[in-house]
């Protein structure tokens, strides 16, 4: 597996783990930064210590092996040592070598033995699925977690965290709840000024904002698209706040704060918006452009 979500990717790697049901006496880690590449194959092919019992070893650094013949032998050897389980976790951002999504050709042959994981960082293609990972961490509704990941700027550490403190608390964790728990963000200046066209003030926040948190902005961009055309569409059709704010379901709390901008969406400027997202985002797996977020203001 690979990936720059981090906590993903400790994720998957503790669910596989756990799944194993291997004791620590066979549970492995091998760093292949820091070890020949001759030693993590002789390692991996080291029997689980006792009888019917499973062993599951972490290859940390897994884009440091580059030997493709040691790499196919020991899959073909796999059904020697049936309780022996291998996680390979890359520290790349992607397993694909080039632009036509071809990857090195052990990882091709790998498929049909095991699985192939990227834990995609927090962007416009991934933001969908981002609040039900955060409502499955504690008890928590839906709009309440969309409102989190909108105050976190799509950190999902920094999610993850404060989830992890509220469920220490008795009570149900409400937007209230988030808002106290968050200080103003410099993302979510920008997406106030970005929606309502004050782009000097949007220019400004954008000067405050991490380079690396460019990825999860466009995110929330591309999310509050959805919600502005929304409540466009039902404004022209005559519905009332309360009945925009029911249908828009989660992201219902930020429909006050797009009453009075949602005028500006129709479907002419958020088909425009959209393409240009479209192309941003075909580079999130290697970095925004420089300029990119610039660009935006200006075509917004």
């Amino acid at each position: 597996m690979c990936g720059s979500e981090v906590v993903l990717v400790d994720e998957v790697v503790d669910l596989i783990r756990e799944s194993v049901k291997a004791d620590s006496v066979n549970t492995g880690y091998i760093d292949a930064r820091e070890s020949t590449e001759r030693f993590v194959w002789n390692e991996l092919r080291q029997l689980p210590f006792g009888t019917h019992v499973n062993r599951v070893t972490v290859v940390r650094g897994a884009e440091n092996l580059k030997d493709e013949e040691s790499f196919l032998q020991y899959v073909k050897d796999r059904g020697a040592m049936p309780r022996n389980y291998v996680i390979f976790v890359s520290n790349e951002p992607t397993l694909r070598k080039n632009e036509k999504n071809e990857t090195w050709y052990p990882l091709e042959y790998l498929k049909t033995r095991g699985a192939v994981v990227e834990c995609k960082p927090f962007t416009a293609a991934t933001a969908k699925h981002a609040v039900t990972w955060v409502m499955e961490k504690a008890e928590i509704r839906g709009r309440v977690a969309e409102h989190m990941l909108n105050r976190a700027t799509g950190d999902l550490r920094l999610v993850r965290d404060t989830v992890n403190k509220l469920k220490v608390f008795p009570g149900e964790i409400t937007l209230r709840v988030v808002s106290d728990m968050f200080e103003e963000r410099p993302a979510d200046t920008f997406l106030g000024a970005l929606f309502s066209l004050d782009r000097k003030t949007a220019l400004k926040a954008l000067k405050e904002i991490p380079r690396d948190d460019y990825s999860r902005t466009l995110g929330l961009v591309d999310a509050r698209l959805d919600l502005a055309g929304l409540v466009h569409d039902l404004l022209i059709e005559h519905k009332s706040s309360g009945e925009i704010a029911k249908i828009a379901g989660n992201k219902g709390f930020l429909v006050p704060e797009m009453l009075p901008v949602a005028k500006h969406y129709d479907k002419r400027r958020r088909l425009r918006i959209r393409k240009f997202l479209a192309t941003v985002d075909e580079y999130s797996s290697t970095g925004i452009p420089d300029g990119a977020l610039e660009a935006l203001i200006a075509l917004w």
